[in-house]
């Protein structure tokens, strides 16, 4: 099970169940019922979550567009803050080149909980791995 780092988790611990991605051949690994833990490293949190959908899109703007904003980055109070946002994770250049190779270049990932605590993330790599694997 790889792990899917994001910035943080108040928009998921708000209700938010749908992140964004770049296209990456990593993230198209990423398959419907697969569990993956969310860790934000910056909050220095984790949570366990299963893979229920993967959306695809041209553009981080039709991802916002569709997905909508307050479902996604609730954060953020419109489309362009929300593209600003998720130009701080990948570039707009790199989601093009992403899109041109792969027809699209962006990933809705839609997910539900499967463990409701936000368990403490062990930034000590050794610790983490002892606490990855004790969870499975």
């Amino acid at each position: 099970m790889s792990d899917i780092f994001i910035d943080k988790f108040s928009h998921i611990k708000k209700g938010v169940r749908i992140i964004g991605l770049p296209n990456t051949e990593k993230n198209q690994k990423i398959k419907i019922n697969d569990s993956k833990y969310l860790i934000s490293e910056k909050e220095k949190e984790r949570i366990k979550i299963k893979i229920v959908e993967i959306l695809k899109y041209s553009t981080v703007v039709d991802f916002l567009e569709e997905a909508q904003i307050n479902n996604t980055v609730p954060f953020c109070k419109s489309i362009q803050e929300g593209v600003n946002y998720y130009n701080m994770q990948s570039s707009a250049e790199e989601r093009e080149k992403l899109r041109i190779k792969y027809n699209y270049g962006f990933l809705g990932i839609k997910f539900e909980i499967i463990d409701k605590d936000f368990i403490q993330y062990k930034k000590n790599k050794q610790k983490y791995q002892q606490l990855k694997t004790a969870n499975h």
